[in-house]
């Protein structure tokens, strides 16, 4: 069947495959003279638990908007704001105001809003789907990427 050396390896396929790396870029990582499996092990372990902490966010953030109700309609007025500011550059005072107005409101409706969380959701804001479609809506086409942008920068420069 398998040897141990075949045994590691078709798990670390699995792994990275599980971490949805495309095949062929698995074949590249693993046939690498400088693949060293424990530190990749350890590399998927951080991915994994920061994935795993990103979830429980989404998770307390859903039961938060179940529990105590806030109307959804004042976190897409949020993203309306940030429409009406897309001729602006991401960086600018009044965007970034509008960053840490957003932070605010998810703080002070739904849990603690880390800068490291808030970065994590404005990837979510332009992953696509439903979010980024709502977003898109609210503010107009084009206001999910534009947020995510002025998140980034927000986020890079704390």
């Amino acid at each position: 069947m398998y040897d141990n050396t075949s045994l590691k390896r078709l798990q670390s396929i699995m792994l990275f495959k599980e971490l949805e790396f495309p095949l062929k870029d698995i074949k590249r990582i693993i046939d690498s003279p400088a693949f060293d499996q424990q530190e990749a092990l350890e590399q998927q372990i951080q991915l994994l638990t920061m994935k795993k902490e990103h979830i429980e966010n989404l998770i307390i953030f859903a039961k938060g908007m179940k529990t105590i109700g806030v109307n959804t309609m004042d976190l897409m007025g949020l993203f309306t704001e940030f429409g009406s500011m897309m001729d602006c550059k991401p960086e600018d005072e009044n965007v970034q105001a509008q960053v840490r107005k957003l932070q605010q409101f998810i703080t002070d409706n739904y849990y603690t809003c880390t800068d490291e969380i808030l970065a994590g959701l404005g990837q979510m804001y332009v992953a696509g789907g439903e979010m980024t479609d709502n977003i898109d809506s609210a503010g107009g086409k084009g206001t999910a990427e534009f947020a995510a942008r002025a998140i980034a920068f927000y986020c890079k420069k704390q």
